[in-house]
């Protein structure tokens, strides 16, 4: 008997254990800073809460003008006030990262169609313009940062 109710209460902490490390997902900070002359942007926190590398970016504007959506690019991302968005298979792209450099990985498949999910190639980003940038890395680690560009070479970061 003992050794039955000893299988069921470690079968039940095993299970538990499983569900919450598939819904485990956590937030970062990071910030946007101009690094030699161009936008970059970088994870800030402790080491076990800042992570190294990211899976999908996705910077916007929800009142700046509307950019001009280029070949490949998704026009509906475009009209929802995308600059520049893309979801890559794996987590290959380190931090710090700059806006608009090309990224490694292949894009990430719709589950419903098959079909590469929709991007948007990066965009000439407009001074005085409220831009959010938004994050996906491993282990379904999200973050954002609010920033503005001065047209004099600064960023600027607001709150969330």
């Amino acid at each position: 008997m003992k050794a039955g109710a000893t299988l069921v209460a470690g079968l039940l902490a095993l299970s538990l254990g499983a569900l919450l490390l598939e819904s485990c997902s956590s937030d970062f900070d990071f910030h946007a800073e101009m690094i030699e002359g161009r936008l970059t942007f970088v994870p800030t926190g402790t080491w076990f809460s800042r992570p190294d590398r990211f899976c999908m970016v996705d910077v916007r504007t929800s009142s700046g003008p509307q950019a001009t959506a280029e070949a490949g690019d998704d026009p509906g991302q475009i009209a929802q006030g995308s600059y520049w968005s893309y979801w890559l298979k794996g987590c290959d792209n380190k931090f710090p990262f700059v806006y608009g450099q090309p990224l490694k990985g292949a894009p990430v498949l719709d589950r419903r169609s098959g079909r590469e999910r929709p991007h948007v190639q990066a965009k000439q980003l407009s001074p005085n313009v409220v831009y959010e940038a938004f994050i996906l890395a491993p282990r379904s680690a999200y973050g954002s940062a609010r920033f503005v560009l001065d047209g004099q070479g600064h960023v600027r970061n607001l709150g969330r």
